[in-house]
C-alpha cells in the first residue's frame, strides 16, 4: 500500500510538472527504507528528523 501510494504521489507530480517532492521522516520509522527504495535522497538530518527528496527525471532520460 505504501509503495502505491508514494508513486501515485510522484506521478501527479511529474504530471502537473513539479520538479521535485520533498518529505521528512523519523529516523527510526521503517518506512525511511521504502522512501530511499522509491527514488528519494537524504538531503539532511536535523534533530532525528531525514530530510528526503525526490527529483523528476526530464523525458528521455532514465
Amino acid at each position: 500500500m505504501g509503495t502505491w501510494a508514494v508513486r501515485q504521489a510522484q506521478g501527479l507530480a511529474a504530471g502537473r510538472g513539479f520538479r521535485r517532492l520533498q518529505l521528512r521522516v523519523y529516523e527510526e520509522n521503517p518506512a525511511r527504507a521504502l522512501y530511499a527504495r522509491l527514488g528519494f535522497a537524504v538531503e539532511s538530518v536535523v534533530d532525528g528528523t531525514v530530510h528526503m527528496a525526490w527529483s523528476v527525471l526530464p523525458r528521455g532520460v532514465g
